[in-house]
């Protein structure tokens, strides 16, 4: 009888394998093909309306015949005579809007009835009964899943997904059976699975070590040739990283591959109970040499030792040490518990909760079972559930001075059933925050960051000794850039400098500028530790959401982003972008170093990027772009028009549908342009190689007030010369007489004498383009630099040529009187004035030099320049 007892329902449908109906204790065959794809299609939705369109598609795959609605129900009618389907309270098959639903309990379907097991298995807190549950949830499988229903798009559709819901339940099945010493009697089951899966690598582990387990390794080596050479033949890979490292543990003859047995403890009494001399563990892993840096956070750890505290009032006292992917967790950890032994005099227990891995965490209950056997506790007295074993952990380490370490938690669920209730000090080291700890015992939170320069320096110099670090120093500090400072990567690059004799470190250098860097930071035979592997355990742990904005940050090419900014990019709203980056942070995959503002450190930039051209589509990555290039756009320009209203610019692009920031007033604007400035500098530059390439000009127009009145001289030019090349690559007339634009403003911001030269070549684009405002600009600038470098006759030509378009009469007032001709400079100062209303936003700076729409701010801006007033 299956587990719990259950019995039989009245009404039974079979999926998993050819189809079974039973009803009313009878067999019921459903000859006709075309009616199994029927009522297999209701029964992959019980109790849920399945539409017609959705019948016709799984039974005639867009072969439909004339009136195939009418042939449906002529399909409907004969399945329900079939199955004695009559029209009273009894009816399985009823008829609802466009469409038809089967009323099934929930244990009358097998489907059904397998994930409710599954699901019960998977609550389960004892591994026996975890087992029987999956026990019978696989029993329910008596062959392929919809054997006999020929319906492509059903087996498309739902035959996959509930292959691998059996697979996976079938390899944790034999999980908890290795785990209960049962290796001797499932190598035939193992066998068999593997006859029908002989690609999935986890069945071929089990295998192997069933087999070595029972004593024949020969036999289990075998096994991994056979797995080796299947996989060559099938797929052209090799065997996975797993696979391969159980392959040399065999080989090896590794006593941690057997299971691990617990004995009553050595000093234990004849009751059971632990006698006098309770065992002291030393059970930390050995220190890393070359311990470098962390001097604060050290002195942070040393604070949790308080020797004179008073005997009634000690509390657990709990260090979170938190950070990065290969920041030094555990190396911190480790190295405090070594150089702290002393105080611990009743020893030291360490455990790998395994939260960020390639396998599964360790269950709490798993891990109290090691931590109690650990203090030499019998396996007899170890109870089943997982509260008992946590009040035994307790009980017995009441009244003891130990240290505990929790090592690589996934959560504080994991961690709660673990801790002491006083005494006690216990390190946890986790890539996640785990705020909620601060809820338990006196906990304080250690978050390490990467090293600094000097740290990344010192760590080198302990590795390469005092003469080659002398001699490489500036090969050092470049090496620990490449690095991004991450301790992991300076580890792994000085053992690939060590273990080459030939190797210099600039020679490393020049080999991880020339190729992936990522690639690079790694150790043959030791993948587990490499950096890209490493980063990818913390990638794997967040939620599909998460994961995909994790990437599209890669994106990013500036050094931070704003929430704003991130929802323009992922296409989420705000408060959404907001909760992911707060996720992002919590699990150090991403830096909040201001308020608001997020950013990367340089490998985990490096790693986004790989995951987003690895797992999206190159349409996608192009519409990711479009995207944050238009925020940007949208924003400069907005700001542009804030701070400098007059300034002309290029014709407003298409509205993409992205939403700008509002600005207030020229404070807001003035500080998102400050703020965002390094941002989009490095957004036009990478437009311009990668695209969208339009932005790379259309980006640099909208700065050019900012360029002027911030006087940022190197990114002016740098992005003017960027925008001229993109836009002549693109034959942009319109694009080339902005980026001329600016330029030339940039060099009459530098008194150089080709100014005029490109202000010409600017204005001959523009009258190209037919860009009006365009030409006038220009030529106000040119009569502005007339003025200060030439005579005047040239400046009130240029403003003559340009009055008819936009200048108004102010700037004709401007330069009519050095010539002496003062009446007609009174003529046009006096219906300027007559037009002229106050601004409502005067420029941010004096010394602003934007291109006006109107005269009255040129004019403003001779005068700064030189000019004589009227």
């Amino acid at each position: 009888m299956p587990h719990g007892q259950q019995t039989e329902p009245e009404t039974a449908f079979g999926l998993l394998g050819a189809m079974e109906v039973t009803r009313r204790g009878r067999r019921i065959l459903v000859p006709a093909a075309k009616q199994r794809i029927l009522l297999a299609t209701l029964l992959l939705h019980p109790n849920q309306p399945v539409s017609t369109e959705l019948m016709i598609n799984h039974i005639w795959h867009g072969d439909t015949p004339g009136n195939v609605r009418a042939t449906l129900h002529t399909h409907v009618a004969r399945l329900r005579r079939v199955l004695g389907d009559h029209m009273d309270d009894t009816q399985l098959i009823r008829t609802c809007q466009d469409g038809y639903l089967i009323q099934v309990g929930d244990d009358e379907v097998d489907v059904s009835r397998f994930h409710g097991l599954v699901r019960s298995a998977q609550k389960a807190t004892e591994a026996r009964a975890e087992a029987a549950l999956l026990r019978d949830a696989l029993g329910l499988w008596r062959g392929p899943v919809l054997a006999d229903v020929p319906s492509e798009s059903l087996h498309r559709e739902y035959a996959g997904r509930l292959t691998e819901d059996r697979v996976q339940s079938l390899e944790r099945s034999f999980d908890l059976d290795l785990q209960a010493g049962l290796h001797r009697q499932i190598v035939a089951d193992l066998r068999s699975a593997i006859a029908v899966y002989p690609l999935r690598e986890r069945l071929w582990e089990q295998l192997m070590l069933a087999l070595y387990r029972g004593g024949r390794q020969g036999e289990a080596l075998q096994a991994y040739l056979m797995v080796a050479d299947l996989l060559a033949e099938e797929l052209g890979i090799d065997p996975g990283d797993e696979l391969r490292r159980l392959h040399q543990s065999i080989l090896a003859a590794d006593p941690g591959l057997m299971p691990q047995v617990s004995v009553p403890s050595a000093g234990a009494g004849l009751d059971g109970q632990p006698d006098s001399v309770p065992v002291r563990p030393q059970q930390l892993p050995c220190d890393i040499a070359a311990f470098t840096g962390r001097v604060d956070e050290l002195r942070a750890l040393d604070g949790l030792v308080r020797p004179d505290e008073d005997e009634a009032t000690r509390l657990v006292r709990i260090a979170v040490i938190t950070g990065t992917a290969g920041v030094g967790k555990t190396a911190l950890a480790v190295h405090w518990g070594h150089r702290m032994v002393r105080s611990f005099p009743d020893g030291q227990l360490y455990v790998n909760l395994r939260g960020f891995g390639p396998g599964s965490p360790l269950e709490p209950a798993t891990a109290l079972e090691v931590l109690l056997q650990g203090l030499d506790v019998a396996a007899e007295r170890i109870p089943a559930e997982l509260d008992a074993r946590s009040a035994l952990l307790r009980s017995v380490l009441a009244n003891r001075r130990m240290l505990i370490v929790l090592d690589n938690a996934r959560d504080v669920s994991q961690v709660r059933p673990l801790l002491p209730s006083s005494d006690c000090v216990v390190l946890i080291t986790s890539r996640d925050q785990l705020r909620g700890m601060s809820m338990h015992g006196d906990t304080s939170h250690v978050t390490l960051s990467v090293f600094s320069p000097q740290e990344s320096t010192a760590l080198l110099a302990s590795v390469l000794g005092p003469g080659q670090a002398q001699a490489e120093r500036e090969s050092m500090a470049e090496l620990g850039r490449l690095c991004a400072h991450l301790p992991l990567a300076l580890r792994i690059a000085m053992a690939n400098v060590m273990l080459d004799r030939h190797q210099s470190v600039a020679g490393y250098v020049g080999e991880m500028r020339r190729s992936d860097r990522l690639a690079a930071l790694r150790i043959d035979g030791d993948e587990r530790n490499a950096v890209r592997g490493t980063l990818g355990l913390s990638y794997a742990a967040l939620t599909p959401d998460e994961r995909l904005l994790f990437r599209l940050l890669g994106l990013v090419p500036g050094p931070d982003v704003t929430v704003e900014c991130a929802a323009a990019l992922r296409g989420s709203t705000i408060d959404h972008a907001g909760r992911q980056l707060t996720r992002l942070a919590a699990a150090h995959l991403i830096d909040q170093h201001a308020p608001g503002r997020y950013r990367f450190h340089d490998l985990l930039r490096l790693f986004a990027a790989d995951r987003a051209h690895a797992e999206e589509s190159p349409e996608s990555v192009e519409e990711t772009r479009q995207r944050l290039y238009d925020w940007y756009l949208r924003n400069t320009r907005a700001a542009a028009r804030r701070l400098y209203p007059g300034c002309v610019l290029l014709p407003p692009v298409a509205d993409s549908g992205v939403a700008p920031v509002s600005f207030d007033d020229h404070a807001a604007a003035a500080d998102w342009l400050a703020a965002e400035h390094r941002n989009l500098v490095a957004a036009i530059h990478q437009a311009a190689l990668s695209g969208p390439r339009r932005s790379a000009w259309l980006l640099t127009d909208a700065l050019r007030g900012h360029f002027r009145a911030g006087g940022r001289t190197t990114d002016w030019l740098s992005c003017a010369h960027v925008a001229v090349t993109v836009a002549e690559e693109e034959q942009d007339v319109e694009g080339m007489a902005a980026a001329l634009l600016t330029l030339a403003d940039a060099h009459a911001h530098q008194e150089r004498h080709d100014a005029n030269v490109l202000y010409t070549r600017a204005l001959s684009l523009a009258d190209q383009a037919g860009w009006a405002e365009g030409r006038s600009g220009i030529r106000g600038n040119l009569a502005g630099r007339h003025l200060r470098h030439g005579p005047s006759a040239q400046a009130i030509r240029c403003f003559e040529d340009a009055a008819p378009l936009e200048v108004d009469q102010n700037d004709l007032g401007v330069v009519y009187p050095q010539p002496g001709r003062l009446e007609e400079a009174h003529q046009h100062l006096s219906e300027a004035r007559s037009h002229l209303a106050p601004e409502a936003d005067p420029p941010s700076s004096p010394t602003a030099w934007p291109l006006r729409k109107g005269g009255s701010q040129r004019a403003r801006r001779h005068r700064a320049e030189g000019g004589r007033p009227p």
